[in-house]
């Protein structure tokens, strides 16, 4: 016989946007302090009211209500979470899907399509931190609500990422958020162009009919996460990107050339680089060329090869590009 430690029924109840209890939901609690640290626990059940029994300690409750009977097609959701869970008790938490809020985010351009949104919260305890997001088409799709008391400690952050191609050869790259005391419930941001740097890239090519991808990733200071997309397209070619300048927001810019493709059809990168991180200034404009010849080895700006005492050492990238950016190609 072993005996239980101290635990608690959290017992949640989940209402549709009709205000009816709901099938359609996922719910994850995550042990973040006390007895429950490491402790994961997913529970369901069809009637929409679920008791999960869980060891006494903080959690984390991140949860979803999908819009549609359908769980094959995905036609919505609204995450609702409450970033700490103190159960120090038998605890009920009802998720109501009608108190979530519509997310508004949108780019200063015509005709753009969205590609790619990212939203995400992480909960900082002790040495570790706790993330959570979604990979969406768009942000058409996401309501989003905070569910219990504001966390005053400076554990939260929250970030949106936000990717739309307008024709063949441009982009819009956004990235915002921050510490916050709660999650948002619902969330606008209408960029202007004056708060968006543009970035004229010139793609170069190691030979002809090659295709390419440059993307464009953006870090906040206080984040370990980052989303990007990338559009591929004929080399050699110009490509646009608007991004972000706020937040202290640095963006790196990675660029690939591919050939062939492999046997499930993907292409198969050829040479790869990496610009140097950098924040662009709202309001400017920049060129940056990359993957142009002549290409060979990189040496100077901390490339060579160092003596330390009686020690020698190198860094010696064996390809780069006339830029003299550093990569790598499957033929050097």
């Amino acid at each position: 016989m072993q005996r239980e430690v101290e635990s608690y029924d959290v017992t949640l109840k989940f209402l549709d946007r009709a205000g009816k209890p709901t099938k359609n939901y996922s719910a994850n609690l995550s042990g973040i302090a006390g007895l429950g640290k490491g402790r994961d626990a997913m529970p369901y059940d069809e009637d929409g009211t679920v008791t999960a029994r869980v060891p006494k300690g903080t959690y984390i409750l991140d949860t979803n209500v999908f819009v549609g009977d359908d769980p094959e097609k995905f036609e919505g959701v609204d995450w609702l979470a409450q970033p700490k869970l103190n159960v120090t008790k038998n605890t009920t938490v009802t998720l109501d899907a009608r108190k979530a809020k519509p997310v508004d985010i949108t780019v200063p351009a015509e005709g753009v399509k969205s590609e790619f949104a990212s939203p995400g919260y992480t909960v900082e305890a002790g040495n570790s931190g706790w993330s959570f997001g979604w990979w969406l088409d768009s942000y058409a799709d996401i309501r989003t609500a905070h569910v219990g008391p504001q966390i005053t400690d400076g554990s939260l952050t929250q970030q949106w990422d936000g990717h739309w191609t307008k024709g063949d050869k441009e982009q819009y790259d956004v990235v915002a958020g921050g510490p916050v005391k709660q999650l948002a419930t619902g969330y606008t941001k209408h960029y202007k162009a004056s708060e968006l740097a543009t970035v004229k890239a010139g793609l170069g090519a190691a030979a002809s009919g090659k295709k390419g991808v440059i993307e464009a990733v953006g870090w906040m200071p206080w984040s370990n996460s980052a989303s990007a997309i990338g559009i591929r397209q004929t080399l050699p070619g110009t490509r646009t990107l608007h991004l972000s300048a706020q937040g202290g927001v640095q963006w790196d810019l990675h660029f690939t050339q591919d050939g062939d493709v492999d046997a499930d059809g993907f292409p198969v990168d050829e040479a790869a680089y990496t610009l140097a991180t950098q924040k662009y200034a709202a309001g400017k404009s920049y060129s940056r060329t990359v993957n142009t010849a002549v290409f060979g080895p990189r040496i100077g700006a901390g490339f060579g090869v160092f003596r330390e005492g009686n020690e020698i050492f190198g860094s010696l990238p064996l390809f780069a590009d006339g830029k003299g950016t550093p990569g790598y190609s499957k033929f050097s």
